[in-house]
Formats: C-alpha cells, structure tokens, sequence
C-alpha cells in the first residue's frame, strides 16, 4: 500500500463515521510513547469515544495482545515506532477483520501490506505529528516532536529541523505543564537549539525509564494538568533515575578499555533491559568517544540482546551493522543509537568484525 497521510486521515474518518473500536499502540521508548500520544490525543480530540491506548514493553507486535484487541472487537490499530517489519502479525490481524496502519522509521526490506507513513529521516514521533496535521491542522505537539527527536538520537537534517527548532522553543515556553515541572525539577532552564549538554541531559530523563515500566508516567506527564498528580509522578522518575544513574556510573569507573574505537561490555546490574544497556552505552560513547556495545548477559536460549551507541561525529551504526549482517539474528536502529540480536557464542566474532570495518 502506499506511503500516503491523505490515505490514513481518510481512514481514521472512517472510523469516525463508522463509531469503530481503535486502538493506537506505540513502542515503549520516548519516540514511541511521545508518538502514540500525539495519535491518541488527535482522536480523542476529534470525538473517538470507543479509543484505547496501548504502551506496551515489548517493544514489538505481541501475539497476545493483537488476540485481545480481535476479541474485543477492533477494526482499526494504528501501530508507532514499530511493525514496519512485522508482515506475518500484520497479516494474522488482517485475517482477522482488523486493518492496520503503521507509522514507522525503521529499515524494511519489503513495504508493509497495509497503509503506512514512513521515513529514515524523521523520528517515528515526527511522522505522527505529520499525520495529526493530516487530520487536524490545528494539532499543537511540536514540543512531543522535539522531545522525541532528541531522546532517539536523531540526527538534525533538512527534513526535521524546523519542526525540532519549532518544539524547541515551545518546551522554552513551558507550555505543556508536565514538562515544565520536569524541567524545573532538574534544573534545566532551557534546551538549546543543537546537541550539547542540554539534549543529553534531557535524554537521560526521557529515554530508558520508559523501558521499566514508567511508560504510563510519561503519557501522564505529556497530558496532565493536574499539578499535584504530576509533582507525584515527576518525583518518582527522579528517584529512579538517580538510583539507576549511580549503578550505571559506578559500573563505568570499572570499564578497562582497549585501544580501539569499539568497546563491548556486559553488565550485571538490575533492570538489564535494553533501556539500562542503552545509558551505559551512551554514558560510554560520550565520555570515551568511541562506539559502545552493552549487555545484560545472555538469555537462557544462549542468545543475547546488545544496545550500541556511537559518539557524535563520525559513525553509522546501521551502515557498520549491514557490513557483519551475516552475524546477527536481527538488527535496526539508527545512525547513533542501534541495537542487535545475536548468539552469545557469536560476540567476539561480532566485535572483531565491527572492529575491522570501522573506518
């Protein structure tokens, strides 16, 4: 089907016209929740009264909740930050009365089955701002774009600095009052208009908490205007990245590093999702200036899930990824945030590969 924003507003009109159960399921990173929430706020906006929202930490198309959403009579998922590759469970939904659309800017090889809007160049959040403006021009989320862009480590281009600059300053302005209290809370006064210091201290709040279970937080603090509710909810990310900062920051004082421009590591900390691998891994490729890979250990099928992280200037994790493909079960991301799938066993292969390809 085709990459088409006029397409999919005419579908969820539809929807709209028809009273169809909807239900709008994002990935469980900032990107992906900051997204979702722009897609169901638009739809309850415009009346949707049988809408459910699903934050899920899978991080992925679950089998078990497509059966539910199937049982529960759904005619439309709208899926966010995921299943561009996911054809077989979009096809099994398919099969089963349901229609998909798929806001997505992860690689595919093959184009989804169904209506989709996509882009390498944009931040999946991006995407669904794009489709909010198909529906309603008057949607009001620049700030969600900016802060979704920056956790995922987009980089800035002719495609997405307007609108990153845009959000920006409405995050400046404080307008939206979870935010405003976030930021005051850790002291950061204003976000600059480029990476720096600013975006990875604000990228360290909003990016791997949601990975353990503070998803639901977030969309709350994106929407609330309950100050009291929202001065609860911004105090227990507080503590909870502070805790988890210090484990992180003790275990990277014990890094010994190699001369090379890639470093491996497995940690033994808890809350091993990919989340916590991911702020090791930044923590790493800042301070170092080299590419990090990072693992909690692997699985007990012998397999093992590793975050990469690259420093600022220089390197494309994807590209780097594609060239040691043959060594992977699976790999995506972008150019300075990745990740992959692999057999533990495989690692050492991994890394030497990597090593030689760097340039």
């Amino acid at each position: 089907m085709k990459n088409n924003l006029k397409r999919i507003a005419e579908r969820i009109f539809l929807a709209k016209k028809e009273d169809q159960k909807v239900a709008v399921w994002g990935d469980y990173d900032t990107d992906g929740i900051s997204g979702a929430t722009i897609v169901y706020q638009t739809l309850k906006n415009l009346g949707f009264k049988n809408l459910q929202l699903i934050l899920d930490p899978s991080g992925r198309m679950d089998q078990k909740i497509i059966h539910k959403l199937i049982s529960n009579g759904n005619k439309l998922i709208v899926i966010v930050d995921m299943g561009i590759t996911e054809v077989e469970k979009i096809n099994f939904a398919l099969s089963n009365g349901m229609e998909v659309i798929v806001i997505d800017h992860h690689l595919y090889t093959s184009p989804p089955p169904v209506l989709f809007h996509h882009s390498l160049k944009k931040a999946a959040v991006q995407l669904c701002y794009e489709v909010a403006k198909a529906i309603n021009p008057d949607e009001q989320f620049s700030d969600l774009v900016a802060l979704g862009s920056i956790a995922d480590k987009i980089e800035l281009n002719s495609e997405n600095k307007k609108v990153i600059i845009k959000g920006i300053e409405r995050i400046n302005q404080r307008k939206r009052i979870g935010l405003k209290i976030l930021l005051s809370k850790i002291k950061l006064a204003k976000l600059a208009k480029k990476p720096g210091k600013s975006w990875d201290k604000l990228r360290s709040y909003f990016n791997f908490p949601l990975r353990n279970g503070l998803q639901n937080n977030f969309y709350q603090i994106f929407v609330l205007n309950d100050e009291s509710k929202l001065d609860k909810l911004t105090d227990e990310l507080i503590r909870f990245h502070q805790n988890i900062y210090q484990k992180i920051d003790e275990f990277s004082k014990t890094i010994k590093l190699e001369e090379s421009k890639l470093t491996l590591v497995e940690h033994h900390l808890p809350h091993a999702t990919s989340g916590v691998n991911g702020a090791i891994a930044e923590r790493l490729a800042n301070k170092f200036n080299r590419i990090a890979l990072v693992h909690g250990g692997k699985d007990k099928n012998g397999l093992v899930r590793v975050s990469a992280r690259a420093p600022s200037d220089g390197y494309h994790l994807v590209k780097l990824f594609r060239k040691c493909s043959n060594l992977f079960l699976n790999f995506g991301g972008h150019p300075k945030a990745a990740g992959f799938q692999a057999r533990y066993n495989d690692l050492e292969k991994i890394k030497i590969c990597l090593s030689k390809n760097l340039h």
